[in-house]
């Protein structure tokens, strides 16, 4: 069916997504490479969290979701590409920081 076999993710600690896709696709010969789907800020009942802190630890812990239900690791990911949107009042410099800090604490990189 597939010219490469693959198997797709929808890890039970993170939300579902909101269209029709999946949170991960795993592709497997040879080496495994696991591509995931965008995370949002959101809980694993869909609820988005309230703070900007909130949302970038739920993101993470959405991402590490998807990473155990592969049964792989931090250590495994080889690329995170982001999108934060526009802080109101222009505080984009903190929302970086604040992101960093989500990923940093996330990833055991305090």
């Amino acid at each position: 069916k597939y010219l490469v076999p693959n198997r797709k993710h929808n890890a039970s600690d993170a939300p579902l997504p909101l269209a029709r896709y999946v949170n991960a696709v795993e592709v497997q010969g040879g080496k495994r490479l696991l591509f995931i789907s965008g995370q949002m800020g959101a809980t694993s009942d869909g609820q988005i969290a309230a703070t900007l802190p909130e949302q970038c630890r739920a993101c993470f812990r959405n991402i590490e979701a998807v990473l155990k239900d592969a049964k792989m690791k931090w250590e495994d990911l080889v690329k995170l590409t982001v999108y934060i949107k526009s802080a109101p009042g222009g505080q984009n410099a903190s929302s970086v920081q604040t992101y960093r800090n989500a990923r940093d604490e996330a990833m055991g990189m305090n």
